[in-house]
């Protein structure tokens, strides 16, 4: 079932899940979401942003795919226990970037008929958000979406048996961590959300309340955030040597007119810290 504007990111969201951390179960391996649209950010068009946190054993790259047929897309890819793309914007100016369902236990997210390669499959075949929701059928699979293009974002929640939420976003700002909001999906929710979902998800609503317009380099200070502590803030460096950390941070402005720029932050275990910034028009031109 599909919904609209259905109150994904109102502020008064906020209370109620803080109240409900100490109640919930210890950090698990996590993304936070957020994207602004339109008058909410600094010269209109679009900012994304995906933080990802996981454990230090997976490596992460980037790659620039020219698929024989279809979009040629930039991708944040990983390898290891968690292999595959993780955030990406294709060459029409299509940006994609998912979540982990971390309120349904690794078993149940494994249901028949589950897509894989999503993310690569829609950043080829589709250059619009319009386009991404058109093709409703290869939602299958519970995981959390958010879509971008210069007018708009869509915050899609995948539940089991292909149920899909969307909560369209212009003019405002978006933001999903690893569970579902309250709304049409909520019950999907097998286990209660864990302290570190509910504690980013209430941060980054925080955050993105704050004074607007919004620019990338304020996102990018967003995605610093240590606000609550190593294991419940935005950006993670974790307890434990190998527990969950943040790895990653992904971040795409999109100007109206389709130009702007992709920066990634890549924090591979052994490796030097990499920052890698690239402008969209010379990223996609042909050689």
């Amino acid at each position: 079932m599909t919904g609209g504007r259905s109150g994904f990111h109102r502020p008064c969201r906020v209370a109620a899940l803080a109240l409900a951390l100490a109640l919930a179960p210890g950090p698990a391996r996590a993304c936070t979401l957020f994207a602004a649209q339109g008058s909410r950010v600094a010269g209109g068009g679009t900012l994304m942003v995906k933080v990802r946190d996981w454990t230090p054993m997976d490596r992460q790259d980037l790659v620039l795919v020219r698929p024989g047929s279809g979009h040629a897309y930039f991708a944040l890819n990983t390898e290891g226990a968690d292999p595959g793309l993780k955030a990406g914007i294709n060459e029409k100016g299509l940006m994609l970037e998912s979540a982990t369902a971390g309120s349904i236990p690794r078993e149940s997210r494994r249901e028949a008929g589950r897509t894989r390669g999503l993310l690569r499959k829609l950043l080829a075949g589709c250059a619009s958000v319009d386009e991404v929701l058109a093709r409703k059928a290869l939602f299958r699979g519970p995981r959390f979406l958010l879509a971008g293009d210069a007018t708009q974002v869509a915050a899609i929640e995948i539940g089991p048996g292909g149920q899909v939420r969307v909560d369209i976003t212009r003019n405002g700002v978006a933001a999903h961590t690893n569970h579902y909001l309250p709304g049409s999906l909520a019950l999907a929710n097998e286990r209660s959300p864990g302290r570190s979902s509910l504690s980013r998800f209430a941060r980054i609503q925080e955050l993105l309340g704050g004074p607007a317009p919004h620019t990338l380099e304020g996102f990018l200070g967003f995605a610093r955030d240590q606000h609550a502590g190593p294991d419940l803030s935005i950006f993670r460096t974790g307890l434990a040597p190998q527990g969950t950390r943040t790895m990653s941070v992904w971040s795409v402005r999109l100007e109206p007119g389709g130009g702007g720029e992709v920066v990634v932050r890549l924090l591979n275990a052994g490796e030097p810290e990499r920052t890698v910034r690239r402008n969209l028009a010379e990223l996609f031109r042909k050689p």
